[in-house]
């Protein structure tokens, strides 16, 4: 009896638990289905309730997610947007909504929406060539989705060359919306009008057709595309058939099926083999076997006899496809594709992809993150399935620390291609950054241990991973900690030699410049020939400026290596040659002749930032202010940046010729740029600067609290930053605090001994606590190391007075006097370089200068 009560009462239980499970799930249906009724009336208060629901319901829900992030953009709430967007992307990766509500968010920006309007009216016009460019500024270049998507490649199938790219682009929309019929019903009208996939577009309409929806425009477009095909061919015949069956009055159609019967015959003309074409169908078989050399020469034989055979060109094009050869690939193909159009076409298209992509990832390499964009997206339009593109997309996003929308993109690669290696390794770096260790860490332990001594394996992963603290730790201002992290990735991944550079340059910052090249020099005496160790080894000398020693290394690559990194980086050795020599004719007096050095240079290297840059400050060096912010200004059309590189260099100049209100507005404009890690490295170094600059203002306002509360966070992140240091010394002596500040001197000109103006600070400030042997000796260096500057002569002079060295301070006062009547310019100097308690607490305050944010 007992038992089966308890049996009862467990009965009971499990009906009430499903029941409870299924009318959650029907709740959830309910409210889904609510809060799409409330978006289709416009009720935004009652939609979002709805959607609120629906995440008590059922937490992290996608559509309702999605459904309050639309709320907030119709609302103008962009950063609420964003934020949903965030957590749609962390919840669902790979949910389409994600990308759906990438686009809605631009689309939402900076009056997008009435681009779009624009596109459409346009479009229903007929302006297709009008419209076609609104649509694509609408979504700022992107692949379209959603609605917007099926609109726009509905509408590219109808231009000139656009069919393919329109087909390809639906094949995309239909995969991500399997359930929307007008996209299945553009794409079914788009691949009955292509010739290659015409039989499969009818099929496809024929199908169509039969729904309730788009029934009756799915027939008529099946109907259309009947006619479009003419008299049918045996392997068409079906097609009319089958529609015959359905529409058995339709004559015209039941006309033109007898035509295609009545044309049909069987002919067998006997032809005599063309020995060429045998030869390369020969070649071809060979290729596909893998013996690439005797099919080239083949090919090449074939050519010799006849120079345009489509066929010979197609195979010698492949080749060089395998080769990784894209340039000569793409010419090939192109040659070959005249003769054959239809069997070259892909190949093409393949070869001008990566020329596109190789060419993209030069200027990556030179951090021109904008004109990358600019070729990914030429790269996107031949192949929107091709997953590099926006691999390479979110490495660009990765180094400019956009971290959030790099995980994004990283994780979309993978969802369509998980054995994309170079995607895992990115987003393990993304996550590393963003300090989630144990999301990276179970990456790393999923990939394949067998692989583990590759790159493309667990210890590839984990250097990947040692690689994103160290950035993590250079934007913290940690280079300790950065230095440690790299040398932790070259454990995992030893052969990698870009890795190797990071760390040379690591090596490089704190002056030792001997371990940073037995890194790479390591490499070379292994395999002396390899172009990457080669090139790295000239990057590393031009880091150093050994320019001619980088030329030389560059000398050694291989012909068949030259890439467009290489080519480039030895005009600059070859320019910054050319600087060398002008600024040794600058030191030598003949500031004529360097300027004509100067001139040559700024004309050849106009589009090089980097020469332009050095070259402005060359003019800088010979007091040329006016001409050095001249070469700058020509990279600023209107005020407005070409690139970061060039506003970096522009707001350097203006902070060396003292400009410093501009200087700081060009900052503030970088701040909001999308900058790489060393160009935020760059940034924050311009920034120390002005922040010295400013603190010496306040001090020489008597403002020593406001002073060191400027300079604090320069020393914080820079602590040997030579210039910070010199800058406290000054407050200590400001403050009367002389022993303190004599202290500071002595560190900064154990690091810095060749500056005659800290020498004679450190003097004066010795003589003042009595310190004569000290304060003499540092006179005479200060002396010796300026004997033309009239402020270190008199500075001298003084001390020699208080001394009681009267004939060696008349005779300095002398020398300061002749070079005063010489008018002698004063020193021009170098640019200036890049939480404690305040000391100063409780002296006189005032509101400090305003500095660029994140000081």
């Amino acid at each position: 009896m007992i038992r089966t009560f308890y049996f009862v009462v467990t009965c009971v239980l499990i009906v009430l638990t499903s029941g409870t499970v299924f009318a959650q799930q029907n709740l959830a249906g309910t409210l889904l289905e609510q809060g799409r009724y409330w978006r289709a009336q416009g009720d935004s208060v009652r939609e979002a309730e709805t959607w609120n629901k629906l995440l008590l319901a059922r937490p992290g829900d996608a559509d309702a997610l999605y459904g309050l992030a639309n709320i907030a953009i119709k609302a103008g709430r962009l950063g609420e947007a964003k934020a949903y967007l965030q957590k749609l992307a962390s919840a669902h990766p790979g949910s389409r909504l994600v990308e759906q509500l990438e686009q809605d968010i631009v689309l939402g920006t900076g009056g997008r929406s009435a681009i779009l309007e624009e596109a459409r009216l346009l479009a229903a016009s007929g302006e297709l060539q009008q419209a076609l460019p609104k649509y694509r500024e609408a979504v700022e270049g992107g692949q379209p989705v959603g609605d917007v998507g099926r609109e726009y490649y509905a509408y590219l199938g109808y231009t000139d060359q656009g069919l393919q790219e329109a087909i390809d682009g639906l094949r995309r929309l239909e995969k991500k919306m399997p359930d929307d019929p007008q996209v299945s019903l553009a794409l079914a009208r788009h691949l009955a009008r292509n010739e290659a996939t015409r039989l499969d577009g009818i099929r496809r309409l024929s199908r169509l057709a039969e729904r309730r929806d788009i029934g009756s425009d799915a027939a008529e477009s099946w109907r259309d595309a009947l006619v479009w095909l003419g008299p049918p061919r045996p392997e068409a015949r079906p097609l009319f058939e089958e529609y015959l069956k359905k529409n058995p009055d339709d004559a015209d159609i039941r006309q033109q099926l007898a035509k295609g019967q009545a044309m049909t015959k069987i002919t067998v003309q006997a032809s005599k083999p063309d020995p060429l074409r045998l030869r390369t169908d020969a070649a071809m078989k060979t290729l596909e076997g893998g013996d690439l050399s005797v099919a080239e020469a083949e090919f090449k034989a074939v050519l010799a006899k006849r120079p345009n055979d489509s066929e010979a060109l197609g195979g010698l094009g492949v080749i060089r496809l395998k080769q990784e050869n894209w340039e000569q690939a793409r010419e090939l193909l192109s040659r070959a594709r005249k003769g054959n159009p239809r069997a070259w076409q892909a190949s093409l298209r393949v070869a001008e992809y990566w020329l596109l992509m190789q060419k993209a990832e030069a200027l990556r390499q030179a951090s021109d993150f904008n004109g990358a964009r600019k070729l990914l997206k030429q790269a996107r339009a031949l192949a929107p399935n091709e997953g590099a593109s926006d691999a390479m997309e979110a490495d660009m996003l990765l180094e400019e620390g956009q971290l959030v929308m790099a995980e994004s993109l990283y994780r979309r690669v993978l969802a369509a291609r998980p054995a994309d290696i170079g995607a895992l390794r990115g987003l393990v770096g993304a996550l590393a950054q963003q300090g989630r260790a144990a999301e990276a860490q179970a990456l790393i332990a999923a990939a394949p241990p067998d692989a583990a001594e590759t790159a493309s394996g667990q210890s590839g992963l984990r250097a990947a991973y040692a690689l994103g603290l160290a950035k993590a730790a250079n934007r913290m201002g940690d280079p300790a900690r950065a230095h440690a992290a790299l040398e932790e990735a070259l454990q995992n991944d030893p052969s990698n030699v870009w890795i190797r550079l990071e760390l040379a340059g690591s090596y490089m910052r704190s002056n030792q410049e001997q371990e940073a090249r037995s890194l790479i020099d390591g490499v070379l005496k292994n395999d002396p020939d390899d172009p990457r160790a080669l090139y790295a080894s000239a990057t590393l000398y031009s880091r150093g400026n050994h320019f001619q020693a980088a030329l030389d290394t560059l000398a050694r690559i291989p012909p068949g290596y030259e890439t467009r990194a290489v080519s480039a980086l030895r005009l600059s050795m070859t320019q910054q040659q050319l600087l060398k020599q002008a600024d040794a004719l600058r030191r030598q007096g003949h500031d004529i002749e360097a300027m004509a050095y100067l001139a040559q240079l700024q004309e050849s290297a106009a589009e090089s930032p980097e020469i332009l840059g050095a070259v402005a400050q060359a003019y800088a060096d010979m007091g040329q202010s006016s001409r050095a912010l001249s070469v700058l200004r020509s990279m600023r059309p209107g005020g407005v940046t070409q690139s970061a590189d060039a506003s970096l260099l522009y707001a350097g100049i203006l902070l060396r010729t003292g400009q410093d209100a501009e200087a700081a507005a060009v900052m503030r404009q970088l701040e909001s740029m999308s900058l790489s890690g060393s160009q935020r490295e760059g940034l924050g170094e311009l920034k120390a600067v002005y922040s010295v600059r400013q603190a010496e203002s306040l001090r020489e306002r008597g403002d020593l609290v406001a002073a060191y509360d400027v300079i604090a966070p320069v020393l914080a992140r820079y602590p040997d930053n030579v210039d910070a240091m010199a800058a406290l010394a000054r407050m200590y002596a400001a403050a009367g605090r002389n022993e303190e500040a004599l202290e500071l001197y002595k560190k900064v000109l154990a690091v810095q001994p060749g500056s005659a103006q800290l020498h004679l600070s450190a003097a004066l400030l010795a003589q003042e606590l009595n310190d004569t042997r000290y304060a003499a000796t540092e006179a005479d260096i200060a002396v010796e190391l300026a004997p033309d500057q009239v402020e270190i002569l008199a500075g001298a002079a003084r001390i020699y007075r208080a001394q009681g060295k009267n004939g060696r301070a008349v005779s300095l006062l002398k020398r300061a006097v002749a070079q005063q009547e010489k008018g002698a310019k004063p020193p021009t100097g170098a640019p200036l370089p890049a939480g404690h308690a305040n000391p100063f607490a409780g002296e006189q305050r005032r509101s400090p200068y305003p500095l660029p944010s994140g000081r």
